[in-house]
């Protein structure tokens, strides 16, 4: 498994693959082997303004999953899912931990 490290903007983040016709994203996993499984807008990821995460699914058609640190069952995400410090967020197959700094 590689370690990638993927910063994210101060704003709302757009998680996906460039693409000519829609333009780039803010996070841009198209190098990634798994990218096939990612949607060009897949996941949008952001903070509000409590320091409290959340991602939300963007219509993509793998999904986005959510495994809370600790716990071993991922879970399909539905409108504004909050997410933590060491929890795991799948894009389709593509698999992060995410790190808040």
């Amino acid at each position: 498994m590689s370690q990638e490290v993927f910063s994210l903007a101060s704003g709302p983040s757009i998680i996906g693959r460039f693409d000519p016709e829609t333009g780039p994203v803010d996070v841009d996993l198209g190098p990634l082997p798994e990218a096939v499984y990612i949607s060009r807008h897949h996941a949008e990821i952001w903070c509000d303004a409590s320091g409290r995460w959340f991602v939300k699914d963007l219509g993509s058609g793998n999904a986005t999953f959510v495994c809370a640190a600790g716990e071993r069952q991922f879970r399909k995400t539905a409108g504004e899912h909050p997410i933590k410090d060491g929890d795991e967020i799948a894009l389709g197959n593509a698999r992060f931990e995410f790190r808040v700094r």
